[in-house]
């Protein structure tokens, strides 16, 4: 009990330790009108109605988004220190340190190694990936959104080990809060499923259904109450259905590539649309992700488990067209899958030769850790930002 506390501050500071350098950044881009110009966040008295009006999301009526419990902690912020960046960002570094000790617990219990739970939730607290995430006012709705999400996992985990109510009804306010935070958060209930297929197989899933009743409730009662904006989005979509599906599964393979080497990154990576199976890129992407899934299923099911997880996190973007294709932030709950499957190679390399393997995992985490102080320095200020992304991306 006494290692794996010791192992989970050790992640937190880390996390914390390499982000403590952009709290003197400022705001960019969605932040102004979300924040900044938001006046709905200028007083806690509005609490009760972000809960009610969505439309208190921006100063634009228009940009309208049910994120209740984000708008709270905006609105804590500015009560506490005003409009000052630093304490939203403050507040950033401190949620994905949380996220990154959260991440640990979760693989301690979910695969029940010490030693893979340490080096994945590492993997995730030093990933450049994440920069976007911790070094953006408005992706807190990315950050909080996974804590409660990791936090949902690690209570029904500890439910199915223990049982006891409490468990139970903890694991369901964390998912609400996770979906009261970002409409993303939905998919909570399909990564407990993950977790049950992980451990059980689909026989756990099976007679344990009742289990979920409670948790899928969340979604649909959500989208009754969002259905304006949600209406907006399937109904009047910025493209179409199959070119959507065609141009997201390009992106996984983007996405995949970006988390197993993650240089180049930006703001606005240059990606575009694909409108059908005729496309090269699009079918070579299909047999690639066919190939990979066919050989992953077959050789380990907590390699299977990873892939999973990453597509369950993604399937929102995948599925609802947004008007930007790629984010980075995407990735934030996803790449938590990624984390796993690399510290899943280093214990077979491990146990064939430890020492190739420490050395190769350790400066794995070094070169990450680089990576991410130099992508923290491009997110100081909105010039070297936007300078940066118009470089990686001319056209």
């Amino acid at each position: 009990m006494l290692r794996s506390a010791a192992i989970a501050c050790t992640v937190v500071s880390a996390a914390s330790a390499l982000y403590w350098g952009s709290l003197d950044h400022g705001f960019h881009y969605d932040d102004y009108h979300s924040v900044v110009r938001n006046p709905h966040i200028r007083s806690i008295a509005n609490v009760s109605r972000f809960f009610l009006d969505p439309s208190t999301f921006s100063e634009e009526a228009e940009n309208a988004m049910y994120r209740p419990v984000l708008l709270t902690t905006y609105a804590l912020n500015v009560s506490a220190t005003g409009l000052n960046a630093r304490g939203f960002h403050l507040i950033n570094v401190l949620l994905h340190g949380l996220n990154a000790g959260l991440v640990f617990l979760f693989l301690l219990n979910l695969v029940g190694e010490r030693n893979m739970a340490a080096g994945g939730a590492l993997l995730f607290a030093v990933h450049p990936l994440n920069s976007e995430a911790v070094n953006y006012v408005s992706s807190r709705s990315e950050l909080l959104m996974a804590t409660f999400l990791l936090l949902a996992c690690v209570l029904y985990l500890r439910f199915r080990e223990v049982g006891g109510a409490r468990w139970y009804i903890a694991a369901f306010a964390a998912a609400a809060l996770s979906l009261l935070t970002k409409s993303v958060g939905g998919i909570t209930v399909f990564t407990l499923m993950s977790c049950d297929w992980l451990q059980t197989g689909w026989d756990g899933i099976r007679t344990q259904w009742r289990r979920y009743v409670a948790f899928l409730a969340l979604p649909a009662v959500y989208l009754l109450f969002t259905r304006t904006i949600v209406g907006k989005a399937v109904l009047s979509p910025v493209r179409s259905l199959d070119v959507q599906l065609w141009t997201q599964l390009k992106a996984l393979v983007f996405y995949a590539f970006t988390t197993g080497v993650p240089v180049k990154l930006s703001v606005d990576p240059q990606f575009s649309l694909s409108r059908g199976v005729d496309d090269p890129v699009v079918l070579c992407v299909w047999l690639f992700i066919v190939s990979l899934s066919i050989v992953i299923i077959r050789n380990s099911r907590l390699l299977a488990f990873t892939w999973l997880w990453a597509v369950i996190a993604l399937l929102p973007v995948l599925v609802v067209p947004l008007i930007v294709l790629v984010n980075e932030h995407r990735m934030y709950v996803a790449g938590i899958g990624f984390c796993l499957a690399a510290m899943w190679a280093f214990t077979r390399m491990n146990a064939r030769r430890p020492k190739v393997a420490k050395v190769v995992v350790g400066l794995y985490l070094v070169i990450l850790a680089s990576l991410t102080a130099e992508r923290n320095k491009v997110w100081a200020d909105e010039l070297g930002l936007w300078d940066d992304a118009a470089r990686k991306g001319p056209k």
